[in-house]
């Protein structure tokens, strides 16, 4: 057993609990005890290890619950840094495609290197650009998670019709390669539930395994009704998450009017696809009187609004969907820091922007909660998870108590949510094991994988050239219409 002792303890158990100073007792990778210091009912003799937490605060590891690894590499790179929501995608393309089995390993170990080190203890990560990936590829991605000591649920994205949400409304004049990738890496019903059920059955079966592989999509719009009920099927089946993009921009409500002649979201609670186990990712575009249905259904929210700023999206109804009982999380996506802190106090400036009345906004104690416990809940891991309580993993973060952005300490939740970001980490612990500790990671040599990464990153963006200027050339012929659904939708939104 070890003790961890005299902390200040934020457990983000129901009861809101902190112990200014507090004890947290480890066994077996669980926690055993939390409470007052000096309180617990194990001998001192019987620890194998003592570390003396007074000068930290303790707190559940953070949790991403929206996230693509596959963009580690670039970050966007190619735009200039102009592009919006959906011709970000084509440039998707240039970043996601043509990856070698050597960059997906080394662009996951990056990633975790990004999460660990801003005290991410647990992420979904859509790592495979425009779905269906192979098993090699599912397998470079999940033993980087496995050899960086985070947890991880690795996506498996499905797909069974193309997304012409990427597609301009008149599809004329558009290059040829632009139609030919919406057709390409095909795979059959059949092969893909396969391929899925080999991937569970390799990284499910170990109940106490940190990284599991989770099936999902990219966007319903790209799959039949059959294959969103199987999706959903599957989860049950291996009692997983499952997530996709929904209503990230405007286009996806007129795409589904076209696809389905009613709204995404009635569309998709009628075939059963609307439910608690569903992560939603983004739901910019829900609007107030959709946001019953969301919670009717149980599914969650991850909200993404730094990637979604970047961007030029809209800004999710994230007060009215935790007045509903929505259940929200917070995700970095793809192009972005991966730091949850920041995501934090972007979420919390942002949904005060025009909003006077504080009633209206998003406050620091709801914001750690979307970084912790309803995390957990929105990956179907609050039972391990996302609060300091007996019997629960021990997913822990060590902020030092010294640091000059938590000095003085006269308002925790807020010091946290505006002032740390990250730099105050001492030590990132999951499952009672310590993964990073002073600003180093414990379990891989990082300083190779960065040196690594870097030749690897020169490597594709040079590779994938004519995507990038393919990617060029959809934003042009797409700017049109893409900035007059976004005029309408803000006009509508009064944004």
């Amino acid at each position: 057993m070890k003790l961890i002792e005299n902390a200040l303890v934020v457990t983000m158990d129901p009861a809101h609990k902190i112990y200014d100073r507090g004890d947290i007792v480890i066994d077996d990778g669980r926690i055993a005890y939390v409470g007052p210091a000096g309180r617990a009912p194990y001998a001192r003799a019987g620890y194998s290890e003592i570390v003396d937490a007074s000068s930290q605060i303790v707190m559940p590891g953070l949790i991403n619950s929206h996230s693509h690894s596959q963009s580690a590499f670039t970050k966007l790179a190619g735009s200039g840094d102009r592009t919006n929501v959906i011709t970000a995608l084509w440039y998707g393309f240039a970043h996601g495609l043509n990856r070698s089995l050597r960059d997906i390993h080394v662009g996951t170990l990056l990633h975790a290197i990004q999460l660990l080190k801003s005290g991410c203890t647990c992420v979904i990560d859509q790592f495979r650009f425009y779905g269906l990936p192979e098993s090699d590829e599912i397998e470079q991605a999940a033993t980087a998670y496995q050899k960086s000591g985070m947890r991880a649920l690795v996506a498996f994205d499905m797909r069974d019709r193309p997304n012409t949400t990427l597609l301009p409304k008149e599809v004329k004049d558009i290059p040829q390669s632009a139609l030919d990738m919406m057709q390409a890496r095909e795979m059959t019903f059949d092969d893909q539930v396969a391929l899925y059920r080999a991937a569970a059955g390799q990284w499910n079966a170990d109940a106490a395994g940190l990284v599991k592989v989770i099936p999902t999509t990219g966007s319903p719009l790209g799959c039949s009704d059959k294959l969103l009920m199987t999706i959903i099927e599957l989860a049950e089946e291996y009692d997983t998450a499952t997530t996709s993009h929904i209503l990230e921009h405007p286009k996806d409500r007129r795409s589904a009017a076209a696809m389905w002649d009613k709204p995404l979201l009635e569309h998709l609670a009628d075939v059963g696809y609307l439910s608690e186990r569903l992560c939603i990712a983004h739901a910019i575009w829900v609007e107030e009187d959709e946001i019953e249905l969301l919670a009717r259904h149980g599914a969650s929210v991850a909200h993404n609004p730094e990637l979604n700023l970047r961007l030029g999206g809209g800004r999710a109804l994230i007060r009215s969907m935790m007045n509903a009982g929505v259940n929200l999380s917070l995700g970095a996506d793809s192009a972005t820091s991966q730091n949850i802190f920041e995501v934090m106090k972007i979420t919390g400036l942002i949904h005060r922007l025009g909003k006077p009345n504080p009633s209206d906004w998003i406050y620091a104690d709801e914001l750690i909660r979307m970084a912790t416990i309803d995390g957990a809940r929105s990956l179907r891991l609050a039972d391990k998870v996302g609060s300091l309580e007996p019997g629960k993993d021990a997913d822990l973060l060590f902020l030092n108590l010294n640091s000059p952005w938590l000095t003085p300490l006269n308002d925790l939740p807020s010091r946290l949510v505006y002032f740390e970001n990250g730099a105050g980490i001492d030590r990132v612990m999951v499952k009672g094991e310590v993964v990073m500790e002073n600003g180093e990671i414990l379990t891989f040599d990082e300083r190779s994988v960065v040196e690594e990464a870097r030749e690897l990153g020169a490597a594709l963006y040079e590779r994938n050239q004519d995507f990038y200027r393919l990617a060029s050339q959809m934003s042009e012929i797409l700017k049109p219409e893409i900035q007059a659904l976004e005029a309408e939708a803000y006009e509508r939104r009064k944004i």
